[in-house]
Protein backbone atom coordinates (compact mmCIF):
# COMPACT_ATOMS: atom_id res chain seq x y z
CA UNK A 1 0.00 0.00 0.00
CA UNK A 2 1.60 3.18 -1.21
CA UNK A 3 2.36 5.98 1.60
CA UNK A 4 -0.19 8.76 1.83
CA UNK A 5 1.64 12.22 1.73
CA UNK A 6 1.72 14.82 4.11
CA UNK A 7 -0.47 18.25 4.60
CA UNK A 8 2.34 19.99 3.83
CA UNK A 9 2.23 18.77 0.06
CA UNK A 10 -0.29 19.92 -2.41
CA UNK A 11 -2.40 19.59 -4.13
CA UNK A 12 -4.41 18.65 -0.80
CA UNK A 13 -6.75 15.64 -2.10
CA UNK A 14 -10.44 15.69 -0.16
CA UNK A 15 -13.42 13.21 -0.39
CA UNK A 16 -16.44 14.73 0.26
CA UNK A 17 -19.07 12.45 1.79
CA UNK A 18 -22.73 14.39 2.35
CA UNK A 19 -26.02 13.03 1.42
CA UNK A 20 -26.92 15.99 -0.60
CA UNK A 21 -25.43 16.27 -4.23
CA UNK A 22 -26.32 20.13 -4.78
CA UNK A 23 -24.29 20.39 -1.00
CA UNK A 24 -21.67 18.18 -2.29
CA UNK A 25 -21.27 20.20 -5.25
CA UNK A 26 -21.29 23.48 -3.86
CA UNK A 27 -18.45 22.42 -1.49
CA UNK A 28 -16.44 21.25 -4.40
CA UNK A 29 -16.58 24.00 -6.30
CA UNK A 30 -15.83 26.08 -2.87
CA UNK A 31 -12.88 24.45 -2.11
CA UNK A 32 -11.53 24.01 -5.85
CA UNK A 33 -11.72 27.52 -6.34
CA UNK A 34 -10.21 28.81 -3.14
CA UNK A 35 -6.74 29.36 -4.05
CA UNK A 36 -5.29 26.80 -1.43
CA UNK A 37 -4.16 24.07 -3.52
CA UNK A 38 -7.19 21.50 -3.29
CA UNK A 39 -8.30 18.95 -5.16
CA UNK A 40 -11.66 16.94 -4.19
CA UNK A 41 -11.18 13.77 -5.73
CA UNK A 42 -13.84 11.53 -4.77
CA UNK A 43 -17.74 12.28 -3.49
CA UNK A 44 -19.79 10.04 -1.61
CA UNK A 45 -23.75 10.11 -0.66
CA UNK A 46 -23.89 7.81 2.05
CA UNK A 47 -21.82 5.65 4.41
CA UNK A 48 -20.87 2.85 2.53
CA UNK A 49 -19.43 4.52 -0.43
CA UNK A 50 -17.76 7.14 2.25
CA UNK A 51 -15.86 4.33 2.97
CA UNK A 52 -14.96 2.90 -0.34
CA UNK A 53 -13.49 5.98 -1.62
CA UNK A 54 -11.47 6.45 1.25
CA UNK A 55 -10.05 3.22 1.40
CA UNK A 56 -9.48 3.57 -2.76
CA UNK A 57 -8.25 6.94 -3.31
CA UNK A 58 -6.74 7.41 0.12
CA UNK A 59 -7.04 11.24 0.17
CA UNK A 60 -5.30 13.26 2.73
CA UNK A 61 -8.86 14.90 4.55
CA UNK A 62 -12.32 13.44 5.18
CA UNK A 63 -15.11 15.70 5.22
CA UNK A 64 -18.25 14.01 6.39
CA UNK A 65 -21.57 14.97 7.47
CA UNK A 66 -22.56 13.11 10.89
CA UNK A 67 -26.36 12.80 8.75
CA UNK A 68 -25.76 9.93 5.98
CA UNK A 69 -27.70 7.02 4.27
CA UNK A 70 -27.00 3.73 5.55
CA UNK A 71 -23.94 4.08 7.68
CA UNK A 72 -24.16 7.38 9.85
CA UNK A 73 -20.79 9.67 10.10
CA UNK A 74 -19.68 7.94 13.40
CA UNK A 75 -20.02 4.94 12.26
CA UNK A 76 -18.13 5.77 8.98
CA UNK A 77 -15.63 6.87 11.58
CA UNK A 78 -15.64 3.98 13.51
CA UNK A 79 -14.59 1.58 10.71
CA UNK A 80 -11.78 4.47 8.99
CA UNK A 81 -10.10 4.48 12.93
CA UNK A 82 -7.18 2.64 12.21
CA UNK A 83 -6.38 4.54 8.72
CA UNK A 84 -5.15 7.44 10.84
CA UNK A 85 -2.98 8.89 7.81
CA UNK A 86 -6.60 10.48 6.51
CA UNK A 87 -7.67 13.72 8.68
CA UNK A 88 -11.12 13.32 9.27
CA UNK A 89 -13.27 16.81 9.36
CA UNK A 90 -17.11 16.94 10.30
CA UNK A 91 -19.11 19.39 8.77
CA UNK A 92 -22.46 19.54 10.79
CA UNK A 93 -25.61 21.28 11.20
CA UNK A 94 -25.45 21.00 14.64
CA UNK A 95 -23.55 18.09 17.01
CA UNK A 96 -24.21 17.49 21.24
CA UNK A 97 -21.31 17.17 23.52
CA UNK A 98 -21.89 13.67 23.42
CA UNK A 99 -21.49 12.88 19.96
CA UNK A 100 -18.42 16.01 19.91
CA UNK A 101 -16.79 13.93 22.28
CA UNK A 102 -16.97 10.60 20.45
CA UNK A 103 -16.40 11.96 17.01
CA UNK A 104 -12.82 13.02 18.91
CA UNK A 105 -12.63 9.31 20.38
CA UNK A 106 -12.87 8.03 17.15
CA UNK A 107 -9.91 10.01 15.54
CA UNK A 108 -12.12 13.51 14.25
CA UNK A 109 -9.27 16.21 13.67
CA UNK A 110 -11.73 18.84 13.19
CA UNK A 111 -15.59 19.76 13.69
CA UNK A 112 -17.37 22.67 11.90
CA UNK A 113 -20.60 23.29 11.89
CA UNK A 114 -22.09 24.24 8.53
CA UNK A 115 -22.99 27.70 8.71
CA UNK A 116 -20.10 28.43 9.62
CA UNK A 117 -18.12 30.78 6.71
CA UNK A 118 -16.17 29.31 3.90
CA UNK A 119 -12.90 31.23 5.13
CA UNK A 120 -13.70 29.40 8.47
CA UNK A 121 -13.90 26.03 6.42
CA UNK A 122 -10.67 27.00 4.93
CA UNK A 123 -8.75 27.84 8.09
CA UNK A 124 -9.76 24.74 9.88
CA UNK A 125 -8.05 22.56 7.10
CA UNK A 126 -5.32 25.00 6.83
CA UNK A 127 -4.70 23.90 10.83
CA UNK A 128 -5.07 20.16 10.19
CA UNK A 129 -1.60 18.61 11.72
CA UNK A 130 0.67 16.91 10.13
CA UNK A 131 -0.68 12.70 10.25
CA UNK A 132 2.53 11.92 10.68
CA UNK A 133 3.02 13.61 14.22
CA UNK A 134 -0.23 12.06 15.61
CA UNK A 135 -3.64 14.06 16.71
CA UNK A 136 -2.25 17.12 18.79
CA UNK A 137 -4.52 19.41 16.24
CA UNK A 138 -7.38 21.27 17.97
CA UNK A 139 -11.03 20.50 17.09
CA UNK A 140 -12.98 23.67 16.66
CA UNK A 141 -17.01 23.87 16.18
CA UNK A 142 -18.24 26.93 14.94
CA UNK A 143 -21.62 28.16 16.68
CA UNK A 144 -23.63 30.75 14.87
CA UNK A 145 -21.70 33.97 14.51
CA UNK A 146 -18.71 32.43 17.25
CA UNK A 147 -16.07 29.79 17.41
CA UNK A 148 -15.70 27.54 20.06
CA UNK A 149 -12.20 25.92 19.75
CA UNK A 150 -12.13 22.79 22.04
CA UNK A 151 -8.95 21.22 22.70
CA UNK A 152 -8.14 17.29 22.60
CA UNK A 153 -7.78 17.48 26.39
CA UNK A 154 -10.95 19.09 26.59
CA UNK A 155 -12.72 16.52 24.88
CA UNK A 156 -11.35 13.93 26.75
CA UNK A 157 -12.62 15.47 30.00
CA UNK A 158 -15.76 15.19 28.31
CA UNK A 159 -15.74 11.36 27.21
CA UNK A 160 -15.27 10.70 31.00
CA UNK A 161 -17.73 13.42 31.55
CA UNK A 162 -15.31 15.30 34.50
CA UNK A 163 -16.35 18.73 35.11
CA UNK A 164 -13.92 21.70 35.40
CA UNK A 165 -13.58 21.73 39.34
CA UNK A 166 -13.21 18.17 39.13
CA UNK A 167 -10.31 18.67 36.75
CA UNK A 168 -9.19 21.28 39.28
CA UNK A 169 -8.72 18.82 41.82
CA UNK A 170 -7.26 16.40 39.55
CA UNK A 171 -4.72 18.84 38.52
CA UNK A 172 -4.09 19.73 41.58
CA UNK A 173 -3.77 16.35 42.65
CA UNK A 174 -0.93 15.32 40.21
CA UNK A 175 1.15 18.08 40.99
CA UNK A 176 1.17 16.13 44.94
CA UNK A 177 -1.40 17.85 46.76
CA UNK A 178 -2.78 16.69 49.59
CA UNK A 179 -6.27 17.14 50.52
CA UNK A 180 -6.23 20.16 52.71
CA UNK A 181 -3.46 21.61 50.34
CA UNK A 182 -6.03 21.29 47.27
CA UNK A 183 -9.07 22.69 49.60
CA UNK A 184 -6.92 25.86 50.09
CA UNK A 185 -6.09 26.44 46.38
CA UNK A 186 -9.57 25.85 45.17
CA UNK A 187 -11.59 27.72 48.28
CA UNK A 188 -13.63 25.02 49.12
CA UNK A 189 -13.70 22.52 52.13
CA UNK A 190 -12.02 19.56 52.53
CA UNK A 191 -15.27 17.26 52.50
CA UNK A 192 -16.22 18.96 49.03
CA UNK A 193 -12.22 17.72 47.41
CA UNK A 194 -13.54 14.33 48.87
CA UNK A 195 -16.53 14.39 47.27
CA UNK A 196 -14.98 15.33 43.92
CA UNK A 197 -12.22 12.48 44.41
CA UNK A 198 -14.73 10.07 44.90
CA UNK A 199 -16.07 11.40 41.57
CA UNK A 200 -13.18 10.89 39.88
CA UNK A 201 -12.44 7.28 41.09
CA UNK A 202 -16.08 6.06 39.89
CA UNK A 203 -15.63 8.10 36.31
CA UNK A 204 -11.87 6.85 35.81
CA UNK A 205 -12.34 3.26 37.50
CA UNK A 206 -9.35 4.37 39.68
CA UNK A 207 -9.07 2.44 43.22
CA UNK A 208 -6.75 4.58 44.73
CA UNK A 209 -4.49 8.16 44.41
CA UNK A 210 -1.56 6.59 42.35
CA UNK A 211 -4.07 4.79 39.79
CA UNK A 212 -6.09 8.39 39.50
CA UNK A 213 -2.72 10.02 38.89
CA UNK A 214 -1.42 7.49 36.66
CA UNK A 215 -4.89 7.51 34.52
CA UNK A 216 -4.65 11.22 33.95
CA UNK A 217 -1.37 11.66 32.56
CA UNK A 218 -1.31 8.27 30.56
CA UNK A 219 -4.82 9.62 29.04
CA UNK A 220 -3.71 12.78 28.73
CA UNK A 221 -5.53 14.35 30.92
CA UNK A 222 -2.76 16.40 32.41
CA UNK A 223 0.32 16.97 31.30
CA UNK A 224 3.00 14.33 33.00
CA UNK A 225 4.63 16.42 35.65
CA UNK A 226 8.72 17.97 35.20
CA UNK A 227 10.00 15.89 38.15
CA UNK A 228 7.67 12.88 38.22
CA UNK A 229 4.17 12.36 40.33
CA UNK A 230 4.16 14.06 43.59
CA UNK A 231 6.01 12.25 46.31
CA UNK A 232 2.44 12.68 47.87
CA UNK A 233 0.38 10.97 46.15
CA UNK A 234 2.46 8.22 45.39
CA UNK A 235 2.77 7.95 49.06
CA UNK A 236 -0.49 8.18 49.87
CA UNK A 237 -2.24 4.79 51.02
CA UNK A 238 -3.93 2.66 48.29
CA UNK A 239 -7.31 2.83 49.05
CA UNK A 240 -10.43 4.07 46.99
CA UNK A 241 -11.43 6.18 50.25
CA UNK A 242 -10.89 10.04 49.17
Amino acid sequence: MPELKTLTEKPLRIVIANAHALFRAGLRRLLENSGAGIEVVGEAGGGRDAIRQVLKLRPHILVLDLVLPELDGLEVLRQLQTIRRVRKVLLVKQIDQDKLAKAAALGVTSVLLKESSAEALLECIRRLPDPNVGPSGVISAGFGTSRLSISPRELREQRFRITKREMEVLEALVEGCINSEIAKRLLISTETVKHHLTNLFNKTGASNRLELVLFATEKGLVHRPHFGIGLTAVAWPAKRSA
